[in-house]
């Protein structure tokens, strides 16, 4: 009976592995294909790899892409407040060189007067000493 156990094991491990026995031709590769398939994936590996790198390479071009943005409208910015500034350093300027338009004319009757100071001082002196 025992015999007759093992037997009918071992039949039945036979039945099972027949069709795999039978298609080994059909799922073995030669050592070539396998060579082939071995370089192929890890060539998809390093290309996975590297398209990890190039989207990280994107979001870091993009983030300084949008600091560039930030960095031209603060520019502009100044631009507008040094054309500003410059306005109102030229009105300053204006008013700078009216005030001394003035203070020239001021300082010529000034001098003017004082000239006709002296002159009447002078006047009086010599009649005064006629």
């Amino acid at each position: 009976m025992r015999v007759l156990g093992v037997l009918l094991c071992a039949l039945f491990v036979f039945y099972l592995s027949f069709p795999l026995v039978a298609r080994a031709g059909e799922i073995c590769m030669s050592e070539d294909t396998a060579a082939a398939i071995v370089v192929e994936l890890e060539q998809k590996r390093i290309l996975e790899r590297q398209v990890q790198e190039q989207e990280l390479l994107i979001k870091n071009l993009t983030q300084q892409i949008n600091l560039l943005k930030v960095e031209n409208d603060l520019l502009k910015e100044q631009i507008e407040l040094l054309k500003e500034q410059v306005s109102l350093y030229r009105v300053r300027v204006q008013d700078v060189e009216n005030e001394l338009s003035r203070e020239r004319v001021l300082n010529f009757f000034g001098k003017l007067q004082m000239i006709g100071v002296g002159i009447a001082v002078g006047v009086i002196l010599m009649l005064v000493a006629h």
